[in-house]
């Protein structure tokens, strides 16, 4: 490796060239790079939502496969049709209100 003297770089590093400035160009930045920084405050209230949201998901993942195996077994079939159907209506419900 070449090694630089004092001198050398002085002579690169000249006022002229600490006196120049890049051009201020604004380039759009693709959405998915984009932080968004006005809803910082409820970002709590969006984690609890999540949270809540993905505790009913599995309660409804459990129901659905209850429901499946019902069905295979023939045994409750208009109970297990009708428990789903609820359970569609309280999610659409839930995710309005989200």
């Amino acid at each position: 490796m070449a090694e630089l003297s004092l001198g050398i770089l002085i002579d690169i590093v000249d006022e002229a060239w600490m006196g120049d400035t890049l051009p201020d160009d604004d380039l759009p930045l693709p959405p998915v790079l984009v932080v968004r920084t006005d809803d910082t405050e409820d970002s709590s209230m969006n984690f609890y939502s999540i949270r809540k949201l993905d505790k009913f998901l599995g309660i409804l993942g459990m129901t659905l496969h209850w429901a499946i195996s019902e069905l295979f077994f023939g045994v409750h079939l208009v109970v297990s049709c009708k428990y789903l159907v609820l359970l569609s209506m309280q999610l659409n419900l839930y995710l309005s209100v989200l």
